[in-house]
């Protein structure tokens, strides 16, 4: 077994539902802004199989998701995004 590893995953639409493969086990750590994009850092083992993992991220002002994990907020320039882990 692999010694767990921090990654980053890039998060392609910023304003809806999105899925991301993660190897398991995993621990999210953070996410920020990384030149133009959003992207989350994560604790991971690899080689270990992946899962996929709901990622949602909202604008100050909208309605957060039900059943979901915070992870962190993000500022981009004037906007401020913020990003969560909905669990199924």
């Amino acid at each position: 077994m692999s010694e767990p590893t921090i990654w980053k995953f890039v998060l392609r639409d910023t304003l809806s539902h999105q899925t991301v493969d993660m190897p398991k086990p995993l621990r999210i750590l953070s996410a920020g802004r990384q030149q133009r994009d959003i992207v989350i850092w994560a604790e991971v083992v690899p080689g270990e199989p992946t899962e996929q993992r709901l990622i949602q991220v909202v604008m100050t002002g909208q309605r957060p998701p039900l059943d979901a994990q915070f992870i962190d907020t993000v500022f981009y320039d004037d906007l401020v995004f913020h990003v969560y882990e909905v669990i199924p």
